[in-house]
């Protein structure tokens, strides 16, 4: 880590389950609308959201990034692009740096792990409009869904994608995102 120096700052949108920003990893990590008053019950910014201070939840309409008990694995995520290099982060999971900011766009339930492909396709677009320029998508459809490939192709976002873990052959049995034809997305399978 103190040979890598980042070439610039970047703001990775995450969209899966909510994520606990209090973790101490994620402090100084969150992306931050500096455009909204915390706590207001205003949407200063006027971009329809009320104090979407470090992102939104597109699955209950709201700004509660976190529901204790449910929202461990977008916490995962959040916690593998940007946790702090200490020793009281998850064993293993080091961001890279500062520079790096993650936004919080929940979409799933952390129970079920069901989502509506509206909530991603409002989530990414709320990602461009607020200066994201990587979407995270650990998540897995096993049906074409036209709306969100529309979306990740015109957006001019770069999209990290779940490509499974259960080691199926991605031709015969796509999972998508990952599996969409696109210049802008890398799909990654878990070992």
């Amino acid at each position: 880590w103190s040979a890598y120096t980042p070439k610039r700052s970047a703001v990775v949108a995450v969209i899966d389950t909510g994520a606990d920003t209090s973790r101490s990893d994620l402090s100084g990590r969150l992306w931050v609308n500096s455009d909204e008053k915390p706590g207001n019950g205003v949407d200063d910014d006027g971009n329809g959201y009320v104090d979407d201070v470090n992102g939104w939840n597109f699955r209950d309409g709201s700004n509660v990034l976190y529901t204790a008990g449910q929202d461990a694995h977008g916490t995962h995520c959040c916690s593998t692009i940007a946790a702090d290099c200490n020793d009281s982060g998850i064993a293993g999971i080091c961001g890279a740096s500062d520079s790096i900011k993650v936004m919080v766009l929940k979409a799933f339930d952390g129970v079920t792990n069901l989502g509506k492909t509206q909530d991603i396709v409002s989530a990414i677009k709320y990602a461009k409009a607020n200066g994201a320029s990587i979407v995270n998508l650990s998540l897995g459809l096993d049906t074409y869904k036209s709306e969100l490939y529309q979306v990740m192709r015109d957006s001019g976002l770069l999209f990290v994608c779940a490509a499974g873990n259960n080691g199926s052959d991605a031709d015969t049995t796509p999972t998508y995102p990952a599996a969409f034809d696109l210049d802008n997305v890398i799909s990654v399978a878990s070992v």
